[in-house]
């Protein structure tokens, strides 16, 4: 407390201190807990204090600062319109009025009379304020880990009451831990597997105006793993054919074919297009046009990333009479297809026309 703001109180003391029963503080408000935009009333009933003057204090939640004098008999020190003060000085009953309640309120407010140099009557009462729970922003968003990995999700939330935090997946889908549901801050994953990548959810709820929830995103990076619709295709010379291989991986992997050891070119005999599928593969689809001898052998598909490279084989052998492709006469085959990227125009229209 400022050195004359105590002097004049100790002036206070000594001109107006009733002798007889001893100055004490009766009773207070309970601790108090308010939605955030009420108001509230803080008491503070004294005996025997004459005229002496109550002081209110404001003290930080954390007791990190010093107080913050409000009122002095109620003559406001902070000048804020919210703040009130109310004397009753027959009764000995002394209230501070707060309006409009903000969450910076929240702490202790202090009744305190001073008697004497060494001598203070003061009671403390704890303001808690209510309000809705809130996710940071330095909470999980997206989290990278390797197959078999581990790792844990965290959802970083403030209000009052505390949050509950509960961890759900996209479309109900079961949790790592074997439930729909976790209950606490930290989802913890001990050794993520591939079919642990996807997004999950944490949702925060205290009872207090609606509950807020957040996506995070889990990608489990893997090495391609590579597999061909068919290990062996037939067609006749001068017939079209079509090779196609299905690669799993991430991060995406890039996606070549090779005949014979080499990179099949693109060129008026081949094509090649790259579709992205409803499950998480990627399929490439080798367009073989009119066959020719040369073209008949042992071709790979070839698929690598950051972790890796895998490979698979499709051979091409000749046959009699033609043999129907996988999209002939059907599109069946192309029912969980989208065209991403082709190697050629006429690929797009030939996809197109397939379609």
């Amino acid at each position: 407390m400022h050195p004359i703001r105590f002097a004049i109180l100790l002036l206070f003391a000594a001109v107006h201190l009733v002798h007889g029963e001893s100055p004490a503080i009766i009773s207070s408000t309970p601790d108090r807990e308010e939605n955030l935009g009420g108001s509230v009333e803080l008491t503070c009933t004294f005996r025997n204090i004459g005229n002496l003057p109550v002081q209110w204090l404001k003290i930080d939640k954390d007791r990190a600062r010093e107080p913050i004098s409000l009122f002095v008999s109620d003559v406001a020190i902070i000048p804020d319109p919210r703040f009130s003060s109310r004397s009753d000085r027959q009764n000995g009953v002394y209230t501070l009025l707060v309006k409009n309640i903000t969450d910076t309120d929240a702490g202790y407010y202090k009744c305190s009379v001073v008697l004497s140099m060494e001598t203070q009557l003061h009671r403390e009462i704890q303001l808690q304020v209510k309000y809705p729970p809130v996710i940071y922003d330095n909470s999980t968003s997206t989290v990278v880990v390797p197959l078999n990995g581990s790792t844990k999700l965290e959802c970083f939330v403030a209000g009052h009451p505390n949050p509950r935090v509960v961890w759900s997946r996209e479309n109900n889908a079961l949790l790592p831990t074997g439930e729909l549901s976790y209950v606490g801050n930290a989802l913890r994953l001990p050794s993520v597997g591939r079919e642990h990548a996807g997004v999950y959810y944490c949702s925060a709820d205290n009872q207090v105006g609606t509950s807020v929830k957040k996506a995070i995103r889990l990608v489990v990076e893997f090495a391609p793993q590579v597999q061909v619709a068919r290990p062996r295709v037939g067609q006749a010379l001068n017939f079209n054919a079509e090779l196609e291989c299905r690669v799993a991986a991430e991060p995406t992997p890039l996606i070549m074919w090779k005949v014979n050891g080499s990179q099949v070119p693109s060129n008026q005999h081949y094509r090649v297009a790259y579709h992205a599928t409803a499950t998480e593969y990627n399929a490439s689809v080798l367009h073989i046009t009119s066959v020719q001898r040369f073209q008949y052998g042992v071709y790979t598909c070839e698929a690598s990333n950051k972790l890796g490279r895998n490979l698979a084989t499709v051979e091409l052998y000749e046959t009699e009479e033609q043999e129907c492709s996988p999209t002939c006469g059907s599109h069946f085959w192309y029912a969980d297809l989208r065209l991403v990227a082709t190697t050629s125009s006429a690929a797009v229209l030939f996809a197109l026309v397939r379609w």
